[in-house]
């Protein structure tokens, strides 16, 4: 299988990240993973969505492109994780700001 591109720390750009949050589902993904412990996985099946599977993994792509998510392939599994360090290095704040709308259900279902 061929690696999955993750863009370095430097190549990551604010209107990609912007764009990969722009849509509510990519968004659930992230508030979903920001509620794990640093470093933690979660498997692409074990995310409660509303769209399709191939839908879903377009979405992943995104954000993944975006630098947001790291995706590691374990098997038939692909476990997402939070690129933290990395996001909070390129965009200081934005991953808190994320943490507080969600939490003040700024963000509309």
């Amino acid at each position: 299988m061929k690696p999955l591109y993750h863009p370095e720390r430097e190549a990551m750009t604010l209107e990609g990240v912007f764009n990969a949050l722009g849509d509510s589902v990519r968004l659930n993904v992230i508030r979903d993973l920001l509620s794990l412990p640093e470093g933690a996985e979660k498997a692409c099946g074990a995310f409660v969505i509303s769209v399709s599977k191939s839908t879903f993994s377009h979405h992943v792509r995104v954000l993944r492109e975006a630098g947001l998510i790291q995706v590691r392939q374990e098997g038939a599994l692909s476990l997402l994780s939070l690129r933290r360090k990395d996001i909070n290095a390129r965009f200081p704040g934005l991953l808190a700001t994320v943490e507080i709308a969600s939490s003040s259900n700024y963000f509309k279902e």
